[in-house]
């Protein structure tokens, strides 16, 4: 049988979760790295116990998506992101720089 990936400690999950922990301090003590992790687990936790569980921040967790950057291609943003955020295919936008950021704002 293939070896799955790293495993959470559960317990630990679930006291997280009952003090009302915020979802970016569960994924940091946890090695969380994916907002369906953290939702999977949520989700295990309520069936677990028959209780409807809040992790604070959860939703805030799903908006950020990864961006790739290839050198064939540049960054690549799928459309998904960029229909989520309320874009459409053929928005044209000026690009700036701030630090390690870079900034799209539609024209």
């Amino acid at each position: 049988m293939a070896k799955r990936g790293k495993r959470i400690d559960y317990e630990r999950f679930c006291e997280l979760v009952k003090q009302k922990t915020h979802a970016d301090q569960i994924c940091k003590a946890l090695g969380i790295v994916s907002a369906a992790t953290l939702k999977n687990l949520q989700r295990r936790m309520m069936l677990d116990t028959g209780q409807v569980w809040e992790i604070p921040g959860l939703e805030d967790r799903r908006r950020t998506r990864s961006i790739k950057f290839r050198p064939s291609m540049g960054l690549v943003i799928s459309r998904a992101t960029m229909a989520g955020a309320g874009f459409k295919p053929g928005d044209t936008f000026d690009v700036s720089f701030e630090g390690k950021k870079i900034v799209l704002t539609k024209k």
